[in-house]
């Protein structure tokens, strides 16, 4: 049997289906019925700089912001006509708002210990009139945009289990509403095929013994969110997420133990080295490793203090982990900074790889002959045929930034991505597919058949392409590899990934709160319904 599981990226975004027209409509409308409401209360899309946020503002109660890489909550208040953002308390940012233009908000972004600005551009969404924003259908909604965290991981091929040997099982981050208002962020799939189990926001795990047709709450153990999960290589589950918290199972998802990691740090992924090791990568550098299934870790020297988002075992066991992050270049603009590190001995000892590209790189596969291909932002290509040695860029027709990467079981290379982006006082979304022939040594750009951003992509076992246009719900599908696409019908709201399980069915995580499942190829989905972990409709 096959089981493919479907794309890197960020990771990666919550996103609304925006219809311009009728928003303008009903922001004209509203403020004229609503004379007393805030003029900038509700749910707003954009940019901090060059990072995509969202951001829920309400005069009268809690308002919050979160960029779509990390899938944090960051609180503001309004403070004599300023509104400030909070860390356990701590006002660390500020935010000067000017009035709004029609749909459009913008402002000035300032750290506060630094002084460092950035833009703000923000574009209103639906909810408009919403007493509550941050509670609100279209926040809570958010899409992950895999920009950064796009890339945690979910089964890693370097796991040993069986799935994990197969060509298209891929790194991924789901979301959707759970019953506590949390969302989902990885999936894994144990070694001998039969369970799925999701793990996210405060803790939360649902677990599946029949392909993703039926799925249930567990009991974690902790109240810390989860970002990455795998199978071990003896057939244990283990997660890893905020405060360096670990939880593992040795029953197949049923019951779940508690350990830490010994690092403070955020982690966003963990893989399982030949040898046996479990790595975990995380914020700040971070990197800690286990020899003993996870009950025990020790942190090591990654060489870097930039956040590591994706991890990989590239050919003769070497690791490969990249990650990035936004910096001030000095003149008050933003610069992207990015990371790659290798490691030839499980994991104990790594070094930095000399850069050449400034782009913050989102995905990363091994391909067929072993070479190595990771793409990010600006389109950026970069690939490497020694181990991860030494990179070159490549030329991949596009300067839109690129948020996933699959191959086909015939070698077909396609990579996925959008952006949005402030075009004449207007956000304008823009989607990209790129495609290779021949290992990823040139690329094409294809006809997408969709302009809304494309977030994930996969390649099941018989080698049809699938791949999610997030912000309007609709799938676009390839049978010939990727040089052509036809736009299918939708998922419902705001999906984020696909996955096919072991009996070739598709599942693909809407929301608020929906998992859809098609049991025919994508032609047809029905809703699946989860016992005691979300809301059900």
């Amino acid at each position: 049997m096959n089981n493919d599981i479907g794309g890197t990226a960020m990771l990666n975004h919550l996103a609304i289906h925006l219809r311009s027209l009728l928003l303008a409509g009903l922001w004209l409308l509203t403020t004229a019925c609503h004379a007393d409401q805030p003029a900038w209360q509700g749910v707003w899309s954009g940019t901090i700089g060059k990072s995509e946020v969202r951001v829920c503002l309400d005069q009268k109660g809690q308002s919050a912001y979160r960029y779509l890489r990390y899938q944090t909550d960051i609180p503001l208040t309004l403070h004599e006509n300023e509104w400030e953002g909070t860390d356990n308390g701590v006002v660390t940012e500020t935010w000067a708002l000017n009035n709004p233009q029609g749909n459009m908000l913008e402002g000035k972004w300032r750290k506060r210990n630094s002084g460092k600005t950035l833009p703000i551009r923000l574009n209103r969404l639906a909810d408009v009139n919403s007493s509550a924003p941050c509670k609100s259908p279209t926040y809570l909604n958010v899409l992950s945009k895999s920009s950064e965290r796009s890339n945690l991981s979910a089964v890693s091929k370097a796991s040993g289990s069986k799935s994990a040997e197969r060509k298209n099982v891929r790194d991924r981050i789901v979301y959707f509403e759970t019953i506590s208002g949390g969302l989902f962020s990885n999936i894994a799939i144990s070694r001998d095929d039969k369970v799925l189990v999701v793990v996210g926001q405060d803790g939360e795990i649902l677990r599946s013994t029949d392909g993703g047709a039926n799925w249930s709450q567990v009991e974690s153990t902790t109240k810390a969110s989860l970002y990455g999960v795998i199978a071990t290589h003896n057939g244990e589950l283990v997660a890893v997420g905020d405060h360096g918290v670990v939880v593992r199972s040795t029953d197949g998802g049923t019951t779940w133990s508690k350990n830490y990691s010994g690092a403070q740090s955020l982690l966003f992924g963990v893989i399982a080295t030949p040898d046996g090791a479990l790595v975990a990568v995380g914020e700040n550098g971070v990197i800690v490793r286990s020899t003993n299934g996870g009950t025990r870790w020790s942190k090591v020297n990654s060489g870097t203090e930039i956040s590591l988002y994706n991890i990989i075992t590239a050919p003769k066991g070497v690791l490969v982990a990249l990650g990035g992050a936004d910096d001030d270049n000095g003149s008050g603009g933003l610069h992207s900074l990015n990371v790659i590190v290798r490691s030839t001995d499980g994991g104990i000892s790594w070094s930095v790889i000399k850069s050449v590209t400034d782009s913050v790189l989102n995905g990363i596969i091994v391909e067929a002959n072993g070479a190595l291909i990771a793409v990010g932002e600006q389109g950026t290509i970069v690939r490497s045929i020694d181990g991860g040695v030494t990179w070159l860029k490549v030329v991949s027709g596009t300067k839109i930034p690129l948020t996933d990467i699959v191959t086909t079981p015939k070698g077909m290379l396609v990579a996925v991505g959008g952006e949005l982006k402030s075009v004449e006082n207007s956000m304008q979304r823009l989607s990209v597919i790129v495609r290779s022939t021949d290992g990823g040594t040139h690329w094409s750009v294809v006809e997408s058949s969709t302009k809304n951003q494309i977030y994930s992509v996969i390649a099941t076992h018989n080698g049809t392409l699938f791949a999610v246009a997030g912000d309007d719900g609709f799938v676009v599908r390839s049978i010939d590899g990727g040089a052509n696409w036809s736009r299918e019908s939708s998922i419902g709201f705001a999906p984020t990934t696909f996955f096919a399980t072991i009996d070739g069915s598709l599942v693909a995580m809407a929301g608020p709160g929906d998992i859809m499942r098609s049991t025919d190829g994508g032609g047809s989905w029905v809703k699946v319904k989860v016992k005691n972990g979300m809301k059900e409709k």
